[in-house]
């Protein structure tokens, strides 16, 4: 459901075929595509490559559907083929460079690093950035010392690229996951509070004002506040405009990001619309 409310492309893989009989693979099949159809989705079982170029430009309605094995390797020619045929993501190269922080390590000898995905810009090795926000909401400068990539050291990496980063002016005990390095330029401001477009997926009974479920955007996982402004509740199925707040501390945000909350049984996704308050 949060695949499909976040408008990701989807493929099924239905593996050990080798190990099914055929009435066990179509029950399988028959089972996936009720399924897929009931989320308005249509799918299309891939037998060759004329099957994949039929889909590969209808991904946001049609599914792939591809039996596999490991063992005698059947289907997996039709899988590679269909993710290098994806469209790939447009890069922004021109935008200073900024990085999520998914881990933190502490290398002896080297020290703090950090790893991510480039999510706009380029990066230099003995480029000068900041990384944050802290607790309160501040940006420190720090230095990347280096950059690696697929355990290689590069001089330079850009949008799109895991990449660990060595970076001196800050200890690994103070770096949070979820934390952005970024150019000097780019300058990034904490956000304590937002406004968003909420659409509840699952829940137990309803949604109302005060509610406390964790948000997940980018690396960031943080418990916030909601406050319903057009409605006393949402129910599952249901959208409504919220106002959210970060319980603990203030994160970067922006306008038009994405994000999924959860807590116990309970799931829905959303967008900034709006900052509301910085730190």
């Amino acid at each position: 459901g949060i695949m499909l409310a976040l408008g990701l492309p989807i493929i099924v893989c239905i593996s050990k075929i080798d190990r099914a009989t055929e009435e066990g693979r179509l029950e399988v099949r028959d089972q996936v595509s009720k399924l897929l159809k009931k989320v308005g989705r249509v799918p299309l079982l891939i037998r060759d490559r004329n099957d994949i170029e039929l889909v590969i430009d209808k991904m946001n309605t049609v599914v792939p559907i591809i039996e596999t094995s490991s063992v005698t390797l059947h289907g997996y020619d039709h899988l590679y083929d269909l993710l290098s045929m994806l469209p790939s993501r447009t890069k922004s190269l021109d935008q200073p460079f900024m990085l999520y922080i998914d881990r933190v390590y502490n290398i002896e000898g080297v020290g703090s690093v950090v790893s991510g995905s480039i999510m706009q810009g380029k990066l230099r090795a003995g480029s000068d950035l900041l990384i944050g926000p802290d607790p309160k909401g501040v940006f420190r400068p720090v230095k990347a010392r280096s950059i690696e990539m697929h355990y290689a050291r590069v001089a330079e990496a850009e949008a799109g690229y895991i990449v660990g980063i060595a970076i001196r002016g800050i200890s690994h005990e103070e770096i949070r996951r979820g934390m952005v390095l970024c150019d000097v330029s780019f300058a990034p401001r904490a956000v304590w509070s937002f406004k968003a477009d909420l659409l509840i997926l699952t829940h137990p009974t309803r949604v109302a004002s005060g509610y406390e479920p964790v948000l997940h955007c980018h690396t960031i996982s943080h418990t916030v506040k909601l406050t319903l402004i057009d409605k006393e509740y949402l129910k599952p199925g249901e959208q409504g405009e919220v106002i959210m707040e970060f319980k603990y501390s203030p994160w970067l945000i922006r306008e038009g990001d994405k994000f999924v909350i959860r807590e116990g049984r309970t799931k829905g996704i959303g967008q900034v619309t709006k900052i509301l308050r910085y730190a």
